[in-house]
Protein backbone atom coordinates (compact mmCIF):
# COMPACT_ATOMS: atom_id res chain seq x y z
CA UNK A 1 0.00 0.00 0.00
CA UNK A 2 1.69 3.04 -0.51
CA UNK A 3 2.61 5.62 2.15
CA UNK A 4 -0.49 7.61 3.63
CA UNK A 5 -3.34 5.88 1.53
CA UNK A 6 -6.15 4.31 3.67
CA UNK A 7 -7.72 1.21 3.67
CA UNK A 8 -11.14 2.56 4.12
CA UNK A 9 -12.26 5.47 1.91
CA UNK A 10 -12.43 8.62 4.54
CA UNK A 11 -13.69 11.12 1.63
CA UNK A 12 -16.79 12.16 3.24
CA UNK A 13 -14.78 14.15 5.89
CA UNK A 14 -12.71 17.08 5.34
CA UNK A 15 -8.55 16.23 4.28
CA UNK A 16 -8.13 17.52 7.97
CA UNK A 17 -9.95 15.38 9.84
CA UNK A 18 -9.78 12.46 7.60
CA UNK A 19 -5.30 13.28 7.56
CA UNK A 20 -5.08 12.76 3.62
CA UNK A 21 -4.39 15.13 1.66
CA UNK A 22 -5.69 14.71 -1.63
CA UNK A 23 -3.60 17.10 -3.79
CA UNK A 24 -0.44 15.57 -2.73
CA UNK A 25 -1.04 12.09 -3.62
CA UNK A 26 -0.69 10.43 -7.33
CA UNK A 27 -4.06 9.57 -9.27
CA UNK A 28 -3.30 5.92 -8.74
CA UNK A 29 -3.07 6.35 -4.91
CA UNK A 30 -6.33 8.40 -4.58
CA UNK A 31 -8.39 5.59 -6.70
CA UNK A 32 -6.94 3.10 -4.31
CA UNK A 33 -7.93 4.78 -1.26
CA UNK A 34 -11.35 5.76 -2.48
CA UNK A 35 -12.28 1.83 -3.37
CA UNK A 36 -12.49 2.25 -6.85
CA UNK A 37 -11.83 1.51 -10.44
CA UNK A 38 -10.44 4.24 -12.78
CA UNK A 39 -12.08 2.71 -15.55
CA UNK A 40 -15.89 1.29 -14.65
CA UNK A 41 -16.30 3.87 -11.82
CA UNK A 42 -18.64 2.79 -8.64
CA UNK A 43 -20.84 0.07 -9.40
CA UNK A 44 -24.79 1.15 -8.61
CA UNK A 45 -25.05 -1.38 -5.49
CA UNK A 46 -21.60 0.30 -3.62
CA UNK A 47 -23.08 4.24 -5.14
CA UNK A 48 -26.37 3.50 -3.42
CA UNK A 49 -24.20 2.61 0.08
CA UNK A 50 -22.24 5.56 0.14
CA UNK A 51 -25.33 8.05 -0.35
CA UNK A 52 -26.77 6.25 2.63
CA UNK A 53 -23.35 6.67 4.30
CA UNK A 54 -22.42 10.39 3.19
CA UNK A 55 -25.57 11.62 2.41
CA UNK A 56 -26.56 13.98 -0.42
CA UNK A 57 -24.54 16.28 -1.81
CA UNK A 58 -26.11 19.32 -1.11
CA UNK A 59 -25.59 21.89 1.52
CA UNK A 60 -27.48 21.85 4.76
CA UNK A 61 -30.81 23.32 4.72
CA UNK A 62 -31.35 26.13 7.56
CA UNK A 63 -34.40 25.48 10.13
CA UNK A 64 -37.19 27.47 8.67
CA UNK A 65 -38.52 29.85 10.92
CA UNK A 66 -42.40 29.60 11.87
CA UNK A 67 -44.55 32.07 10.49
CA UNK A 68 -46.26 33.23 13.94
CA UNK A 69 -42.31 34.07 15.05
CA UNK A 70 -42.03 35.87 11.93
CA UNK A 71 -45.27 38.04 12.83
CA UNK A 72 -43.77 38.42 16.47
CA UNK A 73 -40.62 39.14 15.05
CA UNK A 74 -42.10 42.35 13.03
CA UNK A 75 -42.51 43.82 16.22
CA UNK A 76 -39.36 44.27 17.50
CA UNK A 77 -38.95 48.26 15.99
CA UNK A 78 -39.08 50.09 18.64
CA UNK A 79 -41.50 52.53 16.35
CA UNK A 80 -43.82 49.20 16.17
CA UNK A 81 -43.79 48.76 20.01
CA UNK A 82 -44.29 52.54 20.85
CA UNK A 83 -47.68 52.66 17.93
CA UNK A 84 -48.64 49.59 19.98
CA UNK A 85 -48.62 51.36 23.56
CA UNK A 86 -50.12 53.65 22.70
CA UNK A 87 -53.11 52.47 20.36
CA UNK A 88 -53.31 50.63 24.09
CA UNK A 89 -52.91 53.81 25.66
CA UNK A 90 -55.88 55.12 23.54
CA UNK A 91 -57.79 52.02 24.07
CA UNK A 92 -57.44 53.40 28.05
CA UNK A 93 -57.58 55.29 29.81
CA UNK A 94 -58.49 57.38 27.11
CA UNK A 95 -61.53 55.33 25.88
CA UNK A 96 -60.66 56.62 22.50
CA UNK A 97 -61.87 53.38 20.48
CA UNK A 98 -61.18 55.07 17.28
CA UNK A 99 -57.53 56.51 17.34
CA UNK A 100 -57.05 53.15 19.33
CA UNK A 101 -58.26 50.43 17.12
CA UNK A 102 -56.30 53.01 14.02
CA UNK A 103 -52.85 52.53 15.79
CA UNK A 104 -53.00 49.05 16.49
CA UNK A 105 -54.34 48.65 12.26
CA UNK A 106 -51.01 50.70 11.65
CA UNK A 107 -48.95 48.18 13.67
CA UNK A 108 -51.19 45.44 11.40
CA UNK A 109 -50.56 46.78 8.62
CA UNK A 110 -46.59 47.31 8.74
CA UNK A 111 -46.69 43.41 10.58
CA UNK A 112 -48.15 42.02 7.76
CA UNK A 113 -45.89 44.09 5.01
CA UNK A 114 -42.94 42.93 6.13
CA UNK A 115 -44.03 39.02 6.54
CA UNK A 116 -45.79 39.72 3.12
CA UNK A 117 -42.00 40.66 1.40
CA UNK A 118 -40.17 37.48 3.11
CA UNK A 119 -42.81 35.08 1.87
CA UNK A 120 -42.30 36.72 -1.88
CA UNK A 121 -38.57 36.56 -1.46
CA UNK A 122 -38.69 33.05 0.29
CA UNK A 123 -40.67 31.98 -3.06
CA UNK A 124 -38.89 33.55 -5.69
CA UNK A 125 -35.70 32.25 -4.19
CA UNK A 126 -37.12 28.49 -4.34
CA UNK A 127 -38.21 28.92 -7.44
CA UNK A 128 -34.44 30.18 -8.45
CA UNK A 129 -32.98 26.85 -7.26
CA UNK A 130 -35.48 24.60 -8.64
CA UNK A 131 -34.55 26.16 -12.23
CA UNK A 132 -31.16 25.82 -11.09
CA UNK A 133 -30.69 22.43 -11.53
CA UNK A 134 -27.10 21.05 -12.02
CA UNK A 135 -26.12 17.48 -13.39
CA UNK A 136 -23.17 15.76 -13.66
CA UNK A 137 -21.62 13.14 -15.96
CA UNK A 138 -20.74 10.44 -13.97
CA UNK A 139 -19.03 6.50 -14.67
CA UNK A 140 -20.59 4.35 -12.80
CA UNK A 141 -20.67 0.42 -13.76
CA UNK A 142 -18.29 1.36 -16.73
CA UNK A 143 -20.67 3.62 -18.07
CA UNK A 144 -21.42 7.25 -18.81
CA UNK A 145 -24.40 8.90 -17.46
CA UNK A 146 -25.57 12.22 -16.53
CA UNK A 147 -27.07 12.47 -13.06
CA UNK A 148 -28.38 14.97 -10.65
CA UNK A 149 -25.26 16.48 -9.11
CA UNK A 150 -26.96 15.86 -5.42
CA UNK A 151 -26.85 12.34 -6.13
CA UNK A 152 -22.64 12.56 -6.54
CA UNK A 153 -20.79 10.50 -3.68
CA UNK A 154 -17.15 10.16 -2.61
CA UNK A 155 -15.78 8.11 -5.05
CA UNK A 156 -17.38 8.77 -8.38
CA UNK A 157 -15.34 9.30 -10.89
CA UNK A 158 -16.95 12.64 -12.69
CA UNK A 159 -16.64 14.18 -16.45
CA UNK A 160 -16.00 17.52 -16.84
CA UNK A 161 -15.96 20.37 -19.92
CA UNK A 162 -16.06 23.90 -20.43
CA UNK A 163 -18.81 25.32 -19.78
CA UNK A 164 -19.59 23.06 -16.48
CA UNK A 165 -20.00 23.97 -12.99
CA UNK A 166 -18.01 21.36 -11.24
CA UNK A 167 -20.39 19.15 -8.92
CA UNK A 168 -17.71 18.70 -5.96
CA UNK A 169 -14.60 18.27 -4.99
CA UNK A 170 -12.14 15.99 -6.81
CA UNK A 171 -8.66 14.95 -7.39
CA UNK A 172 -7.97 14.79 -11.11
CA UNK A 173 -7.41 12.32 -12.82
CA UNK A 174 -7.37 13.38 -16.35
CA UNK A 175 -6.41 16.95 -17.58
CA UNK A 176 -6.38 18.40 -21.39
CA UNK A 177 -5.81 22.16 -21.05
CA UNK A 178 -8.26 22.15 -18.11
CA UNK A 179 -8.43 26.08 -16.96
CA UNK A 180 -11.15 26.92 -13.88
CA UNK A 181 -12.53 30.44 -12.82
CA UNK A 182 -11.94 29.74 -8.45
CA UNK A 183 -12.28 33.44 -8.24
CA UNK A 184 -15.32 32.88 -6.00
CA UNK A 185 -13.25 30.87 -3.57
CA UNK A 186 -9.88 31.83 -3.36
CA UNK A 187 -10.47 35.35 -4.86
CA UNK A 188 -7.75 34.53 -7.37
CA UNK A 189 -8.49 36.70 -10.75
CA UNK A 190 -7.51 34.64 -13.95
CA UNK A 191 -8.69 30.95 -14.34
CA UNK A 192 -6.25 28.24 -13.24
CA UNK A 193 -5.11 25.86 -15.16
CA UNK A 194 -4.95 22.57 -13.79
CA UNK A 195 -3.30 19.38 -14.11
CA UNK A 196 -3.03 15.71 -13.24
CA UNK A 197 0.11 15.97 -11.52
CA UNK A 198 0.75 16.15 -7.46
CA UNK A 199 1.39 19.35 -5.61
CA UNK A 200 3.68 18.97 -2.65
CA UNK A 201 3.26 20.48 0.34
CA UNK A 202 0.19 19.27 2.54
CA UNK A 203 -0.69 23.09 3.77
CA UNK A 204 -0.05 24.35 0.01
CA UNK A 205 -2.88 27.37 -0.52
CA UNK A 206 -6.17 26.33 -2.17
CA UNK A 207 -5.65 28.39 -4.94
CA UNK A 208 -2.20 26.71 -5.53
CA UNK A 209 -3.80 23.32 -5.69
CA UNK A 210 -3.38 22.81 -9.26
CA UNK A 211 -4.59 19.07 -9.54
CA UNK A 212 -7.85 19.63 -7.46
CA UNK A 213 -11.31 21.07 -8.50
CA UNK A 214 -13.58 22.62 -6.05
CA UNK A 215 -17.43 22.42 -5.84
CA UNK A 216 -19.44 25.48 -7.47
CA UNK A 217 -16.36 26.75 -9.66
CA UNK A 218 -16.62 27.11 -13.38
CA UNK A 219 -14.90 25.34 -16.15
CA UNK A 220 -13.54 27.65 -18.85
CA UNK A 221 -11.61 25.90 -20.90
CA UNK A 222 -10.59 22.30 -22.16
CA UNK A 223 -11.80 18.85 -20.40
CA UNK A 224 -11.02 16.67 -17.63
CA UNK A 225 -12.16 13.91 -15.38
CA UNK A 226 -11.90 13.44 -11.53
CA UNK A 227 -12.91 11.47 -8.48
CA UNK A 228 -14.94 12.91 -5.98
CA UNK A 229 -13.24 13.32 -2.55
CA UNK A 230 -15.85 15.48 -0.62
CA UNK A 231 -19.47 16.44 -1.03
CA UNK A 232 -22.01 18.38 0.62
CA UNK A 233 -21.13 19.91 3.19
CA UNK A 234 -17.51 18.66 3.71
CA UNK A 235 -16.70 20.50 0.54
CA UNK A 236 -14.76 23.41 0.75
CA UNK A 237 -17.84 25.71 -0.40
CA UNK A 238 -19.59 23.66 2.32
CA UNK A 239 -17.10 24.96 4.81
CA UNK A 240 -17.68 28.77 3.73
CA UNK A 241 -21.79 28.14 3.59
CA UNK A 242 -21.29 26.53 7.11
CA UNK A 243 -19.15 29.59 8.59
CA UNK A 244 -21.75 31.69 6.94
CA UNK A 245 -25.13 30.03 8.63
CA UNK A 246 -23.55 30.46 11.88
CA UNK A 247 -22.70 34.40 11.79
CA UNK A 248 -25.12 36.39 13.57
CA UNK A 249 -27.76 38.85 12.26
CA UNK A 250 -26.84 42.92 12.40
CA UNK A 251 -29.08 45.73 12.46
CA UNK A 252 -29.41 47.63 9.17
CA UNK A 253 -28.52 51.47 9.23
CA UNK A 254 -31.65 52.49 8.55
CA UNK A 255 -33.37 49.90 11.16
CA UNK A 256 -30.62 51.28 13.68
CA UNK A 257 -31.93 55.07 12.90
CA UNK A 258 -35.26 53.97 13.20
CA UNK A 259 -34.73 53.02 16.48
CA UNK A 260 -32.44 55.81 17.94
CA UNK A 261 -35.70 58.40 16.46
CA UNK A 262 -37.95 56.04 18.32
CA UNK A 263 -35.70 56.41 21.53
CA UNK A 264 -35.29 59.97 21.12
CA UNK A 265 -38.75 60.22 20.52
CA UNK A 266 -39.52 58.54 23.87
CA UNK A 267 -37.38 60.30 26.19
CA UNK A 268 -38.82 63.98 24.91
CA UNK A 269 -42.86 62.27 25.34
CA UNK A 270 -41.72 61.00 28.76
CA UNK A 271 -39.92 64.48 29.94
CA UNK A 272 -42.80 65.84 28.54
CA UNK A 273 -45.32 63.75 30.16
CA UNK A 274 -43.27 64.68 33.47
CA UNK A 275 -43.48 67.92 33.72
CA UNK A 276 -47.09 68.56 32.07
CA UNK A 277 -48.08 66.25 35.25
CA UNK A 278 -46.39 68.18 37.27
CA UNK A 279 -47.48 71.70 36.76
CA UNK A 280 -51.06 71.08 36.45
CA UNK A 281 -50.95 69.15 39.56
CA UNK A 282 -49.76 71.85 40.83
CA UNK A 283 -52.47 74.24 39.45
CA UNK A 284 -54.75 71.30 41.86
CA UNK A 285 -56.35 69.30 38.64
CA UNK A 286 -57.31 65.87 39.22
CA UNK A 287 -54.81 62.81 38.92
CA UNK A 288 -57.01 61.05 36.51
CA UNK A 289 -57.68 64.62 34.07
CA UNK A 290 -53.95 65.27 33.87
CA UNK A 291 -52.97 61.70 33.24
CA UNK A 292 -55.96 61.55 30.67
CA UNK A 293 -54.00 64.78 29.22
CA UNK A 294 -50.65 63.91 29.48
CA UNK A 295 -51.43 60.33 27.64
CA UNK A 296 -53.10 62.32 24.65
CA UNK A 297 -49.95 64.59 24.33
CA UNK A 298 -47.40 61.79 24.69
CA UNK A 299 -49.51 59.72 20.97
CA UNK A 300 -50.31 63.36 19.40
CA UNK A 301 -46.53 63.54 19.86
CA UNK A 302 -45.69 60.11 18.17
CA UNK A 303 -45.79 59.84 14.42
CA UNK A 304 -47.81 57.15 13.48
CA UNK A 305 -47.24 57.45 9.74
CA UNK A 306 -43.58 56.98 9.84
CA UNK A 307 -43.59 53.45 10.12
CA UNK A 308 -46.40 52.68 7.33
CA UNK A 309 -44.32 54.97 5.04
CA UNK A 310 -41.15 53.54 5.59
CA UNK A 311 -42.28 49.91 4.94
CA UNK A 312 -44.32 51.15 2.08
CA UNK A 313 -41.47 52.62 0.50
CA UNK A 314 -39.06 49.40 0.99
CA UNK A 315 -41.53 47.08 -0.11
CA UNK A 316 -42.31 49.23 -3.59
CA UNK A 317 -38.68 49.11 -4.25
CA UNK A 318 -37.34 45.52 -4.83
CA UNK A 319 -41.25 44.79 -6.50
CA UNK A 320 -40.23 47.91 -8.75
CA UNK A 321 -37.01 46.69 -9.74
CA UNK A 322 -37.25 42.81 -9.38
CA UNK A 323 -34.76 42.63 -7.00
CA UNK A 324 -35.14 39.53 -4.11
CA UNK A 325 -34.83 41.33 -0.77
CA UNK A 326 -35.63 39.13 2.11
CA UNK A 327 -35.41 41.79 5.28
CA UNK A 328 -37.13 44.61 4.25
CA UNK A 329 -34.91 46.60 6.18
CA UNK A 330 -31.57 44.89 4.37
CA UNK A 331 -32.61 46.88 1.36
CA UNK A 332 -30.92 50.34 2.70
CA UNK A 333 -27.82 48.68 3.44
CA UNK A 334 -26.82 48.29 -0.11
CA UNK A 335 -27.29 51.99 -0.81
CA UNK A 336 -27.14 53.01 -4.22
CA UNK A 337 -25.16 50.74 -6.55
CA UNK A 338 -24.97 49.76 -9.80
CA UNK A 339 -24.92 46.14 -10.69
CA UNK A 340 -22.47 45.19 -13.49
CA UNK A 341 -23.39 41.29 -15.21
CA UNK A 342 -20.31 40.17 -17.42
CA UNK A 343 -20.91 36.59 -18.82
CA UNK A 344 -18.67 34.62 -20.72
CA UNK A 345 -20.34 32.07 -22.91
CA UNK A 346 -18.53 28.29 -22.69
CA UNK A 347 -19.64 25.26 -24.48
CA UNK A 348 -22.83 24.10 -23.22
CA UNK A 349 -23.43 26.25 -19.97
CA UNK A 350 -23.20 30.13 -19.48
CA UNK A 351 -20.69 31.02 -16.93
CA UNK A 352 -20.13 34.80 -15.67
CA UNK A 353 -19.51 37.13 -12.50
CA UNK A 354 -22.18 39.78 -10.94
CA UNK A 355 -19.75 43.06 -9.09
CA UNK A 356 -21.40 45.38 -7.39
CA UNK A 357 -20.38 48.93 -7.80
CA UNK A 358 -20.92 52.13 -6.36
CA UNK A 359 -22.80 54.42 -8.63
CA UNK A 360 -21.34 57.62 -9.26
CA UNK A 361 -23.70 61.07 -7.33
CA UNK A 362 -25.47 61.26 -4.45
Amino acid sequence: MPPGVMDTPRSGQPSAEAGLAWHTLGADQVLHSEGVDGQRGLSSAEAAARAQRFGPNTFAAGQAEPRWRAFLRQYRDAMQLVLLAAGIGSLYPLKQLGTGILLILLTLFNAIMGLQQEGKAAAAVAALQKMIIITARVRRDGQLAEIPAGQLVPGDIVAIQAGDIVPADGRLLRAATLEVDESALTGGEPPVTKSADAVAGAGTPLGDRTDMVYMNTHVTRGAGEFVVTATGMATEVGHLFGMLAEEQAVTTPLTRQLDRLSKQILVIAGLALIASMALNLARGDTFIAVFNAAVAFVIAAIPVGLPMVVTTILAWGPSGSRAVMVLLGARVSAGPVAVLLECHPGGRRLTGRIVVLPRPGP
